[in-house]
Formats: C-alpha cells, structure tokens, sequence
C-alpha cells in the first residue's frame, strides 16, 4: 500500500480506496481480469463448444453467446440459459484454446 491511501475514502461512495488484497495481503492486479476478458470474448468470438462445470456439480453445455459483469448467456439446441459467473466452477473449452494477453 502506497503512503497516504490508508486512510482514503471516496467523498461520494464512503468507500475505502485502498486497493483489493489477495490472501497473502498483497495488491491483486488487473491481469486476472484481463485474462478472463480475454478468454471469454475469444470463445465467445468463435462461438466454441464448451462446458460449464458450476460449484454444485451440475455439467452445462453449449456456446457463449453474451458475457456482461456478472452473467454470461449459454446457448444449445436453440435455447438459452443465463448463468452467473459467482455459480460457474470450471469452463472447459472441448477444444485448445491459445489466448494472448496484451
């Protein structure tokens, strides 16, 4: 943490401006985001098969369709499924996917 942010506050929010932490106490990076960007526009680009494994165990199946902030839009055989990132375990493209990060 950088000298002077301990304290800060955003006069509008009243949120803390300090930056997130991983579990080490460490400033988390905006890579992790970029890369998940990154990998969910490409196999929504190219309209990839894939699977969804959510943290209950239910298996998911189909394409991307729609990405936002919080949810995602699955689509097989016709029909969609709004899924929420916060549900989703595992996505297991069913073929290599190459992403570059910029």
């Amino acid at each position: 943490m950088r000298r002077g942010e301990e304290g800060r506050v955003n006069k509008v929010t009243g949120r803390n401006l300090r930056r997130p932490q991983n579990k080490l106490g460490k400033p988390m990076s905006s890579a992790t985001d970029s890369l998940e960007d990154s990998f969910l526009d490409h196999v929504c680009e190219q309209k990839l098969a894939l699977t969804i494994f959510l943290v209950n165990g239910v298996k998911l199946q189909g394409t991307i369709t729609w990405v936002d902030a919080t949810s995602m839009l699955l689509s097989r055989d016709g029909h969609s499924q709004l899924v929420y990132k916060h549900a989703i375990s595992t996505i297991m493209p069913n073929s290599p996917v190459e992403i570059t990060v910029a």
